[in-house]
């Protein structure tokens, strides 16, 4: 029977460890390219460049992109060639070989906008590490942005607020998508939630948790806390107190560090006084019991950092 009970737990140990890194194997990968909705656009607009915030010291930026003038067939002296506000230059023609398509469109014909709705795409290039490598780029290095919209010769006729593009993150996809209203100035950025992160997350809180507990039971067995009472509350107590740990480390606005010593104090703390308030520890010496939840917590505490070591992220 005990063979029996110590397969099962540690096939659920194995389950719990491995099936995280499946789920975040197959997690989705954003597209590679940028695009835009335009909504209620004048008449005489007719191209659309992302303006960025690009110095000339940085290793992306070039004086001018002469292959994407010269296609476009704008002069070196267009306004969007020469736009420089508040560090704001033209994606396009100061970005190194960006590759875009500025020239507005209605439908995948591009032909251009009918009854004021057009479509605008950036880093769409035909070599994939190219154009996934400069949208990359924009999410990571230039997410503050504005729209400069341009007429026939390049010249700009408006210039949007700035807005960001959202931060590359596991449980919020961009989905590279956003909508931009010309009349109000508001942009919608298209956003869901990861499926995939949230399997694993659960997965991988559930496995901290069990981890824990178990390193809890075990310390408490080698410091004499015998009996089924004893057990049980040490066990209750920590699924409590590491759930709470698990939900507040996703919520709190706070840096990794900062957040860990604050939550780790609270954790030890409650959990004191809690065993020294309980009737099954009521004939423990106090110090017997501090001294226990400290070794117990931070034993716990070293485990789930060697996972997170690992690979493995709650």
């Amino acid at each position: 029977m005990k063979k029996i009970i110590c397969r099962m737990l540690a096939g659920t140990f194995l389950v719990l460890f491995f099936l995280p890194i499946s789920a975040l194997a197959n997690g989705p990968v954003a597209a590679p390219w940028l695009s835009f909705e335009l909504l209620d656009l004048p008449k005489d607009v007719a191209y659309v460049d992302i303006l960025i915030k690009i110095s000339p010291n940085e290793s992306k930026f070039t004086s001018i992109n002469m292959q994407n003038l010269e296609e476009l067939g704008f002069m070196p002296e267009s306004d969007i060639v020469l736009y420089d506000v508040d560090g704001f230059r033209s994606f396009t023609f100061h970005y190194k070989d960006a590759v875009s398509s500025i020239d507005v469109y209605k439908d995948r014909s591009r032909s251009r906008p009918h009854n004021g709705i057009g479509y605008i795409e950036f880093c769409n290039g035909t070599e994939y590490r190219e154009f996934y490598t400069q949208y990359e780029d924009l999410l990571t290095n230039f997410r503050t942005m504005k729209l400069a919209f341009l007429d026939d010769g390049g010249a700009i006729i408006s210039v949007s607020e700035e807005f960001d593009l959202p931060k590359m993150s596991s449980l919020f996809v961009f989905l590279n998508y956003a909508t931009y209203d010309y009349r109000t100035g508001s942009i919608d950025m298209d956003m869901y939630t990861n499926p995939w992160f949230m399997v694993a997350n659960i997965f991988v809180s559930l496995s901290f948790v069990v981890h824990s507990i178990g390193i809890e039971i075990v310390t408490a067995l080698c410091f004499g806390f015998n009996g089924w009472r004893k057990i049980a509350l040490i066990a209750i107590v920590n699924a409590i107190s590491q759930t709470f740990m698990r939900i507040a480390y996703l919520i709190l606005p706070l840096p990794h560090l900062p957040t860990i010593i604050l939550l780790e104090t609270l954790i030890y703390s409650s959990e004191f006084l809690v065993y020294r308030k309980s009737k099954a520890m009521a004939f423990d010496r106090t110090i017997k019991i501090l001294i226990y939840t400290i070794v117990a917590n931070t034993l716990s505490f070293l485990v789930v950092a060697l996972m997170n070591g690992f690979g493995l992220r709650a």
